[in-house]
């Protein structure tokens, strides 16, 4: 599978959320 039919059959929303969520969780985790 080529980066372009990833792109394609994974919603962006949905890769967006997989790449954020080690930082949201890391940034959560330091304040607290």
């Amino acid at each position: 599978m080529t980066k372009d039919e990833y792109l394609i059959t994974d919603p962006p929303l949905k890769a967006l959320t997989v790449f954020a969520m080690p930082m949201i969780l890391g940034s959560f985790f330091q304040q607290v």
